[in-house]
């Protein structure tokens, strides 16, 4: 799905507990897709690897967790960073999309560079 309006986007939990400003970001991506769902743990992950859904998001992911999805997802066609664009699986969160989206997507979730925050 090469544009956000027909995209499927998921989370591990759409309450964001502890990341409000997380939470924020996702909802504005929620908005301008064309679904939204949140579906647990790594089922997400496998749905944006066979193409079912385009963007997966976890905004708290252990390193244990994440790492055996970096290799399905990149494999796949798909890009996997944490929130603050980092590639691999130890930034302690993470973002799977298909490669087409990587990039609108990322701007919609990214998180500020470290620099750029008081």
């Amino acid at each position: 799905m090469p544009h956000l309006a027909q995209a499927t986007v998921l989370a591990t939990d759409e309450r964001f507990p502890d990341r409000a400003a997380r939470r924020e970001r996702w909802l504005r991506l929620a908005q301008a897709a064309a679904m939204n769902r949140s579906w647990g743990d790594c089922y997400g992950y496998l749905l944006v690897a066979t193409g079912r859904a385009e963007v997966m998001v976890d905004p708290v992911l252990s390193p244990w967790d994440a790492a055996p999805l970096v290799p399905i997802i990149e494999e796949a066609g798909g890009v996997f960073t944490d929130w603050d664009g980092r590639p691999g699986f130890a930034g302690g969160s993470a973002i799977a999309t298909n490669a087409a989206l990587a990039g609108e997507a990322r701007r919609f979730l990214i998180d500020e560079p470290k620099e750029s925050r008081p």
